[in-house]
């Protein structure tokens, strides 16, 4: 392998430690993501790092979300619902609607507001 090759392999995974995308992670480096793309394909170690890197990044936002969604602040409303979404599959208003060709209202609940004695109210 080229000595730049590795250079900008090791930059690549620097930025993948940081969360970065591919496409990010290629232009900080200097190249396509294709070039990216290509390298990950014939180097199987470069690929498995990238891997742990992006599930480690995953993890820490993982992590954050959920410490937010907690939070009873009206703020992270919008969070909330697309955690409970993505956990459990809730429907968004459009969704619904093209699921109903009728369409109608869609009422959203929200979870209940939680006091910071951790009692809730409907």
């Amino acid at each position: 392998m080229q000595p730049v090759q590795q250079d900008k392999k090791t930059h690549a995974l620097e930025h993948f430690a940081k969360g970065c995308t591919w496409g990010e992670a290629a232009a900080a480096c200097g190249v396509n993501r294709t070039t990216l793309w290509r390298w990950a394909e014939s180097d199987p170690d470069f690929r498995k790092a990238i891997d742990d890197l992006n599930a480690n990044a995953d993890t820490e936002v993982e992590a954050i979300t959920f410490d937010l969604a907690c939070d009873p602040d009206p703020a992270h409303n919008t969070l909330r619902m697309f955690w409970l979404n993505a956990r459990k599959g809730y429907k968004s208003r459009s969704e619904v609607n093209n699921i109903n060709p009728a369409g109608g209202t869609t009422v959203i609940i929200l979870p209940a507001k939680i006091h910071d004695s951790g009692t809730t109210t409907d």
